[in-house]
């Protein structure tokens, strides 16, 4: 995956998640508290992942290929 296409994902991915805190948080006081704590640390996961595991942007020379 490139990395357009993961921070692409992973934005989208932030957004749903503000909107389902937000819907829950209208419907129901009581679930807001457990539903951001496990939304908060599967983006924060999906977040660490996207930037650890994308591609260099190729703004400069790739020096490991080089040695």
């Amino acid at each position: 995956m490139d990395r357009s296409a993961a921070f692409r994902l992973m934005t989208a991915a932030s957004v749903i998640y503000g909107l389902a805190v937000g819907l829950v948080a209208s419907i129901s006081g009581g679930l807001t508290a457990p539903v951001a704590s496990v939304g908060a640390a599967l983006i924060g996961v999906g977040w660490a992942l996207a930037a650890f595991f994308a591609r260099p942007s190729g703004g400069g020379r790739d020096r490991s290929r080089n040695r």
